[in-house]
């Protein structure tokens, strides 16, 4: 009974972390962060900095070798644009997205930023942000997936419940991209 109430309880905090309330995208938020691993996110995030953003931008969690030209490359945006775009491709997970946030953020001097993820990826970004990042004041603008539907979602809640339990501390987050 008691496990049933429990993930019952997970599942509603899942749901609600999910499609509640993302924090007010304001002006104050000085970095955006768009973490790569699905659909329309980088997108989504060259349309901010086309429609005036002009702070630091982290790409968190890119292939190595790619480059920022190729990733925004469809959207046109300007030389001094893509100037303003970091690439990190240490992260390996999300954990290791939040965690290079967290780097970039302090040798930026940021404190507020907005954060570019999947929908159903926004619960466990959350979470790992008030675990790992707490001093961050972070707004996640979740943008919808090209496809998934409820596999998607399941496979979903299952990372999201490892990581309640603290099981990303066992899995990689970070790889060394010197060596």
């Amino acid at each position: 009974m008691a496990l049933a109430v429990s993930v019952l309880l997970s599942v509603g905090f899942f749901i609600a972390d999910s499609t509640g309330s993302v924090g007010a995208t304001s002006v104050h938020q000085k970095g955006l962060v768009v973490f790569t691993g699905g659909t329309n996110r980088i997108e989504e995030g060259a349309k901010i900095i086309l429609s005036g953003y002009t702070g630091p931008v982290l790409i968190t969690g890119v292939y190595p070798g790619v480059q920022v030209e190729q990733l925004f490359k469809a959207y046109g945006l300007s030389a001094n644009q893509l100037a303003s775009v970091t690439l990190d491709y240490a992260a390996q997970s999300t954990a290791g997205n939040v965690l290079q946030t967290g780097r970039w953020a302090r040798e930026h001097h940021i404190t507020d930023l907005r954060v570019i993820t999947s929908s159903y990826h926004a619960a466990r970004s959350r979470l790992l942000f008030r675990r790992y990042t707490p001093d961050l004041r972070v707004a996640i603008s979740p943008v919808e997936p090209d496809s998934g539907g409820l596999r998607i979602w399941v496979k979903e809640y299952i990372k999201y419940a490892l990581v309640l339990v603290g099981a990303e501390a066992f899995m990689p987050a970070i790889h060394d991209v010197n060596a």
